[in-house]
């Protein structure tokens, strides 16, 4: 439910970036609704294994990232930064464990012969069933929207004449691809809601199936 949440919120700042023109900033929030689309429609394919890595790989990233900044020195900081207090610190290891052993046992219930390691975006995505979207949604669009590429300021300048080059605009041609965040959005924030539902049947809505339904008949 809290991963729905999520989504929901993020659909609402793509529409209002979307409503004030900024549509490529827009699909920076979409993108981020297909991550937690996928980590919401993983966990709900096989809970009990999946839960246990995911939990693994947090603590595991937080407990580095706290090691990361600890052991870096900017320029007039005397002492070392600490992203965790100590006793932050050892109650995440002690939980690290604790999800380290669980799936250990969990492993060899399963017959599986070695604990595997949580997968990436990407697997993740194919296994869900959402490799064709990660693709488009989260690569295509990662490399001309969200990061410094020459395919992202592209998006955001002409080719001009041998003397002036290249000729930058104040706002992306309306004609250049991008993901459209009104259709998109719904479209994985219905998604969201209907995985939801088939675990918990209390957060059915009335009349969602019809809304979907209507939605099914519009072109993203």
């Amino acid at each position: 439910a809290t991963l729905v949440t999520r989504q929901r919120r993020f659909l609402r700042a793509a529409f209002l970036l979307a409503d004030t023109g900024q549509r490529l900033e827009a699909s920076i929030m979409v993108r981020t609704m297909l991550e937690y689309l996928i980590q919401q429609k993983l966990l709900a394919e096989n809970p009990q294994l999946n839960y246990l890595l995911w939990m693994v790989e947090d603590l595991e990233m937080r407990l580095c990232s706290d090691l990361e900044v600890g052991g870096q020195h900017p320029d007039g900081i005397a002492d070392e930064l600490e992203v965790m207090a100590p006793e932050v610190r050892a109650s995440v290891e002690e939980k690290l464990e604790m999800f380290r052993e669980r799936l250990d046992v969990l492993a060899l219930e399963l017959g599986l012969p070695d604990v595997p390691r949580y997968p990436t975006m990407r697997d993740q995505a194919r296994e869900v069933g959402l490799g064709y979207t990660y693709s488009l949604a989260r690569r295509f669009d990662r490399s001309s929207g969200f990061h410094p590429t020459l395919v992202a300021l592209e998006q955001f300048a002409v080719d001009a004449d041998a003397d002036t080059g290249w000729t930058i605009l104040q706002d992306r041609p309306v004609e250049r691809l991008y993901v459209d965040p009104y259709t998109v959005g719904a479209f994985m924030l219905s998604e969201a809601l209907a995985c939801a539902a088939r675990r918990l049947p209390q957060l059915h809505i009335e009349g969602f199936d019809e809304t979907v339904a209507l939605l099914e008949t519009v072109t993203p």
